[in-house]
């Protein structure tokens, strides 16, 4: 039976622990809220420079995500057994614990970014004709 959301362990971390599905779900529903506004903003770009800045949005976003996918992959493998969320971060022991709670976050801007750049390149190639 699963925990309420406001019970706690031991050492105050709140139960249930994050899952990776539950993050990227989330990240990626981020991401295509992201999506809607870039398409609902991108005719308000200046009409020569629009292809150009669509360009940049679609090389930051897969840069970006892709980047932010590596650092927090390998983390959460690391500590798979232990990944806390921001508001557990008081109960953090130790130099090197901190990665348990960045870990998630890095993983949730992945999932939010990486839905960006196909959406700036699709406009970008319905721009140029």
């Amino acid at each position: 039976m699963a925990r309420p959301v406001g019970e706690t362990d031991g050492d105050g971390v709140r139960m249930p622990h994050l899952r990776l599905a539950e993050v990227l779900g989330r990240g990626a529903a981020y991401g295509l809220a992201a999506s809607l506004t870039l398409l609902l903003s991108a005719p308000l770009l200046p009409p020569d420079d629009r292809p150009d800045h669509l360009s940049a949005i679609s090389f930051l976003a897969l840069t970006l995500g892709l980047t932010l996918l590596a650092e927090g992959a390998f983390p959460w493998w690391c500590c798979l057994g232990d990944i806390r969320r921001f508001r557990d971060w008081r109960t953090l022991t130790g130099q090197t614990s901190g990665v348990t709670a960045i870990a998630p976050a890095c993983l949730r801007l992945a999932a939010l970014t990486l839905p960006l750049s196909p959406t700036a390149l699709l406009l970008t190639h319905l721009t140029n004709g």
